[in-house]
């Protein structure tokens, strides 16, 4: 059995994913029926602005092998990208 090992800075490419489910014939409908996660939650995915929780991100995985017959590995990764704007943001402290 092969184990997935992340390579380091890497996460799932959600686009590429929907978009090899797409090329398969799987509409957003169908994605939403065998998955149990609403469409507007993968949109969001796939769209780049967010990333699932842990749950619904293996769901969505374990459907795209079932579905197109490619082990874990072959999953789309892309380098993970970082916001300056996010690191350099003052975080709030409440005030007690």
């Amino acid at each position: 059995m092969t184990t997935f090992q992340p390579l380091p800075e890497s996460c799932v490419n959600w686009n590429e994913v929907f978009v090899q489910l797409r090329r398969a014939g799987y509409s957003v409908l169908d994605i939403e029926h065998f998955t149990g996660i609403r469409h507007s939650t993968f949109m969001g995915w796939k769209n780049g602005g967010a990333q699932p929780n842990h749950p619904n991100g293996e769901r969505m995985i374990a459907f795209w092998s079932q579905a197109l017959a490619m082990s874990r590995d072959m999953l789309p990764m892309r380098p993970m990208e970082y916001s300056a704007a996010k690191i350099a943001r003052p975080r709030h402290r409440s005030r007690s």
